[in-house]
């Protein structure tokens, strides 16, 4: 099996980064508009920024609701399952920006430890009003700057808009680390990286269900050293972050698509629709149409 990795350069070299980042940008009422953002949605390459200016509502992410309010910032990992219920009115910013391109310019320079890279990067969050009026007013200004910064410059305004996005998070984020005497450069150096390339190796295979070993070989890397950086980064295994992807896309299928359970089953891999059914209950205890009667009767 060939091996797929990151290339080097791309963590590096200025045009491929800016190749990487194609940072979307528009403003909430816009897309309201033009799609449905009551129905559950996934982007897989791309990482995004809610900046609620006025109005709210709640978002679901991976099934956890989020309140919405003003000044509200709201970020969804890439390849999260998601979709937003607004009220009328609700208007503010969405930025969009590739995976690699925020994991290798902003991830580890603003997330100083293991458990706030895990808790602030891999994870949806919703920040409501951290720091004050006084940082609620600078985040404000922030936004209408970014607006105008991306009307006036299209998209080469990518470094800029990261960097307010930046600003934004370390407003939040940092304050509490810099305290912290937990740091460890691994966060910010081969355990991230090697976290990262086993994320974008299982989104392309984990339907193949290929072994942890396989993984390892494709990586480079020993068993040992993977599962070290998985569960310091992650606090899981290998297996689990493997599992964990698989069972995203078994509730994307049951709850978006009217595919029968041993269809959802044969598209995720499995030969035997009775060993997904026991691997989904293992996973949620409730079986795969206990799952989707449940969630339909409340969505």
């Amino acid at each position: 099996m060939n091996q797929v990795l990151v290339p080097p350069e791309a963590y590096t070299d200025t045009d491929s980064l800016r190749r990487l980042s194609q940072i979307r940008y528009q403003r909430i009422r816009d897309i309201d508009h033009c799609i449905d953002l009551s129905k559950d949605r996934r982007d897989t390459t791309r990482r995004g920024y809610w900046f609620i200016e006025q109005g709210g509502g709640f978002a679901v992410v991976n099934h956890e609701e989020f309140k919405l309010c003003p000044g509200t910032v709201m970020t969804i990992p890439a390849n999260a399952m998601y979709r937003f219920h607004l009220l009328p009115g609700t208007d503010g910013m969405v930025f969009c920006g590739s995976e690699l391109f925020m994991r290798s310019r902003v991830a580890t320079g603003l997330y100083t430890t293991a458990s706030s890279y895990q808790e602030g990067y891999y994870k949806p969050s919703a920040y409501y009003r951290y720091g004050g009026d006084a940082q609620e007013k600078k985040r404000l200004q922030l936004f209408r700057e970014i607006a105008a910064a991306a009307t006036r410059l299209g998209m080469g305004c990518d470094a800029a808009v990261m960097g307010y996005i930046f600003v934004l998070l370390a407003d939040g984020a940092l304050p509490e680390e810099l305290g912290n005497d937990d740091l460890d450069i691994r966060t910010s150096s081969e355990y991230t990286d090697l976290v990262y390339e086993f994320q974008m190796l299982v989104e392309k295979h984990y339907r193949d269900h290929i072994s942890i070993d396989c993984y390892c070989k494709m990586l480079a890397v020993s068993r040992v050293k993977l599962i070290d950086a998985c569960r310091y980064l992650l606090d899981k295994t290998p297996l689990e972050i493997l599992h964990a992807r698989l069972l995203v896309e078994a509730k994307r299928q049951l709850l978006t698509t009217t595919k029968r359970v041993s269809e959802v089953a044969y598209t995720l891999g499995f030969e035997d629709s009775a060993y997904f059914s026991r691997f989904f209950k293992n996973q949620t205890h409730e079986s795969p149409r206990d799952f989707r009667r449940a969630h339909s009767q409340t969505d």
